[in-house]
């Protein structure tokens, strides 16, 4: 029989107490929505027409390739039927996973045990991890992913193993089916095997196994023109992937600017993620220093936006998933939408905390940053910084995926001297993160109780403009469904027509408007954001 040394059990017991308490915002409300959230529904698409004719597509719209994703997806549609609910707990099951994922790697860091679990739980709480989890978006599935790939290739780095380098391959293999910028991590493997691990790490191949998941980005994204189902013309969207594959030359001219630019915002918002751990790991000596960090770090962003007009990332600001009005972004998809008007100060007040919380990232002594598991961290977020400005994923959820690395920065570079504050802050997380879960829940089933209503009455969808996720999923990814013009192009507001420009006769809207009747309003409460009602609206008025 086999029994568990004590190191072992202990991870064990950890593990297992981390799914557990993931399991916690289940109890308190049933959170799995059969409804779409931000992007999600253009995935969904891809696991409804996969079950039902058993080919797999996806949709012009979506940038990501999708395979792991649609086919995870996939697994527990078949079992459980096809709704947006199940899709949604299948992302949960990764995200709990993740945690697992995170826990190992920051014990292989050598991070105390009592550290590592306040470091699983500030990114369990944090408000974008906790409400992207029970959705079926991307961001959330690929971190899961590559938290096990970057601790499975740690592993085969620290004890020169090339069986973990191959299990690390491969799970980068498939993080790249859910986002080809899984391309960052065998690039920095081969970097760390090159200059960090001597003579093992220099052979040929296995710098051929780190590199071999980019086959797999290379693959599928050659697969693509193939398997892209074209729907509505989107050539006017400027996010869309044609466009941003057109765009890149340009990319690339601005490069420069665009690095300083996502440096600066990933300080803001990465950093208010690091706030439970950098309060409670910063030495009072080393508090003036993070101050004087944060004031330059908010000139120099005060510059950047002023006088250069570079293109920021606020954190809390409006626009993103997490906002002072709103966790989850699902209002901004809304006609005639609203959000709190906060003073400038407090803005630039967010960009101050953060930066100054980010200050304990450069705190780790740089011979820690030459062996193999920390350079592994190091190069692969280089890396993604990078990317990202060359993509221009200007938004706080694409910076998700460098808040666990963060957090194993800092509690790798100093120790943890305050629990209680760690307790207290990751709390604090964890009530914006229930209180927002559940006002977003509620906010989205009112949204699609207005959408229920007016097809109970017989109003077709390419009748309804109901803002992005309800256009997206009603009319863009069921084109059949959609409105037409006298030429038969399909027109759909908020995808590729401007609402105003081409009105539907039914408006379903965040606040009512002088030139339409009011047909039906259903209110909402929120604790966090302003409450309100979402107005069902009529025909414009003729002038």
């Amino acid at each position: 029989m086999n029994v568990l040394a004590p190191s072992e059990r202990e991870r064990a017991v950890d593990g297992i107490g981390i799914a557990l308490l993931a399991l916690l915002p289940l109890i308190w409300r049933y959170p799995f929505q059969n409804l779409p959230f931000i992007d999600d529904w253009c995935y969904a698409w891809t696991v409804e027409h996969l079950l039902t004719t058993g080919e797999f597509r996806i949709l012009e719209y979506s940038s990501s390739p999708l395979a792991t994703h649609a086919l995870w997806g996939a697994l527990f549609a078949k079992v459980a039927g096809f709704s947006f609910a199940v899709l949604r707990m299948s992302t949960w099951v990764l995200s709990v996973s993740g945690l697992i994922a995170f826990y190992l790697l920051l014990r292989d860091l050598g991070v105390a045990r009592r550290a590592t679990l306040a470091g699983v739980a500030a990114l369990a709480v944090y408000p974008i991890y906790a409400v992207l989890s029970l959705t079926y978006m991307t961001d959330v599935p690929f971190l899961a992913l590559t938290l096990w790939a970057v601790w499975a290739t740690n592993r085969g780095l620290t004890e020169q193993r090339t069986g973990w380098l191959i299990a690390g391959a491969v799970l980068v293999a498939l993080s790249a089916g859910i986002r080809s910028v899984a391309v960052v991590l065998p690039i920095a493997t081969a970097m760390v095997l090159l200059l960090h691990t001597k003579g093992w790490g220099r052979s040929v191949w296995r710098i051929a196994i780190a590199l071999s998941p980019l086959v797999a980005v290379a693959v599928l994204q050659a697969m693509r023109g193939d398997i892209t189902v074209f729907s509505a013309d989107i050539s006017n969207v400027t996010s869309s992937p044609p466009n941003r594959i057109k765009d890149l030359p340009y990319g690339v001219a601005i490069l420069p600017e665009m690095l300083i630019s996502a440096v600066s915002s990933i300080l803001g918002i990465v950093g208010i993620a690091l706030l439970p751990i950098t309060l409670s790991v910063l030495r009072r000596a080393d508090a003036g220093k993070a101050v004087l960090f944060g004031v330059v770090a908010v000139a120099i962003t005060l510059a950047l936006d002023q006088v250069l007009k570079l293109r920021m990332v606020y954190p809390l600001h409006f626009t993103q998933t997490w906002s002072l009005g709103e966790v989850g972004a699902t209002e901004q998809g809304v006609p005639e939408d609203w959000f709190i008007e906060v003073p400038l100060w407090v803005t630039w007040g967010f960009i101050f905390l953060g930066s100054c919380s980010s200050a304990v990232l450069f705190r780790l002594p740089l011979r820690r940053l030459l062996r193999p598991d920390m350079a592994l961290i190091a190069w692969f977020c280089a890396g993604y910084i990078v990317l990202s400005a060359l993509l221009w994923l200007t938004h706080d959820r694409y910076f998700l995926v460098l808040v666990p690395f963060a957090i194993a920065i800092a509690l790798t570079a100093q120790s943890m001297r305050r629990t209680w504050v760690a307790v207290a802050t990751i709390g604090l997380f964890a009530a914006i993160s229930v209180v927002g879960l559940r006002d977003h829940l509620l906010y989205n089933a009112t949204l699609w109780q207005a959408v229920a209503e007016l097809q109970a009455k017989g109003v077709p969808p390419a009748d309804i403009d109901g803002g992005y996720m309800v256009n997206g999923w009603l009319q863009y990814a069921h084109p059949e469904q959609a409105n037409r013009n006298a030429a038969g192009d399909i027109r759909i507001p908020w995808l590729n027509v401007v609402s105003d420009d081409e009105p539907r006769p039914y408006l379903i809207a965040d606040r009512p408007r002088d030139d339409r009747p009011t047909l039906q309003m259903l209110p909402y409460d929120r604790v966090i954001g302003l409450s309100g009602a979402i107005y069902i609206l009529g025909p414009v008025r003729s002038k």
